[in-house]
């Protein structure tokens, strides 16, 4: 699949997730600044169409946030160590 650019309401309906809370992902440095067109509107790439999906996805099976920080983190520094200091907090219950 090529490249997509996509505005924010385009994200918001492929996503699922509300545009106020693309919105504080972003105010929050979950999301990374996107893109703006010429006419200041943002514009989000592949990558953060996926991480949008992946924060979801943390969401809905109820990670906190700092716990997706940190799992961002993560991928962002594979090399990094991977000991969290709020990972021995994390209790993944079944359904």
């Amino acid at each position: 699949m090529p490249d997509q650019n996509r505005s924010i309401g385009q994200l918001s309906k492929l996503s699922g997730v509300k545009i106020t809370t693309i919105r504080y992902y972003e105010s929050i440095g979950l999301l990374p600044e996107p893109g703006r067109t010429s006419g200041g509107q943002r514009v989000y790439d592949e990558a953060s169409s996926n991480r949008l999906l992946f924060i979801r996805q943390c969401r809905d099976l109820g990670f906190p946030i700092e716990a997706i920080r940190e799992l961002i983190d993560l991928q962002l520094t594979p090399n990094a160590d991977c000991l969290c200091p709020s990972s021995g907090n994390l209790r993944l219950q079944a359904a």
